[in-house]
C-alpha cells in the first residue's frame, strides 16, 4: 500500500478485498472495493512482470470499474483504502496553473 505511510504485505490480510473511498473537496464521491477492480493484485503482479523486473519503489496501480471521478486543478482529493489513513493532495494544472 501507499499513501502517508507504507504498509507491509504482511500486514494486509487480503489485498483483493478492500473498501475504497474517494471524496473530491470533502465530499464522497466514489466507493468500491479491491474485489471490483479490473485485475486483482496477483494478476496485475503476473501481467507487468511477463515484459519488466520491478525494483524497489516501483508503483502500480490496480485501475478502479467504470464511474471513478474526475477531479480539476485546484480541487483537494482524499483517498482511503482499507483501514489506513487516506492519503491526502491537491491537483494541480501545467506549469502550477489553476482551472
Amino acid at each position: 500500500m501507499i499513501g502517508p505511510a507504507v504498509v507491509a504485505r504482511r500486514h494486509v490480510s487480503d489485498p483483493d478485498a478492500l473498501d475504497i473511498a474517494i471524496s473530491i473537496e470533502g465530499k464522497d464521491t466514489f466507493r468500491a472495493s479491491t474485489a471490483t477492480s479490473i485485475r486483482n493484485v496477483a494478476q496485475l503482479l503476473a501481467d507487468v512482470t511477463a515484459f519488466m523486473t520491478l525494483v524497489p519503489g516501483d508503483v502500480l496501480t490496480l485501475g478502479v470499474p467504470y464511474g471513478a471521478p474526475v477531479a480539476h486543478a485546484g480541487e483537494r482529493i482524499s483517498i482511503a483504502i482499507g483501514d489506513w489513513p487516506p492519503l491526502c493532495f491537491s491537483m494541480t494544472a501545467p506549469n502550477g496553473g489553476m482551472r
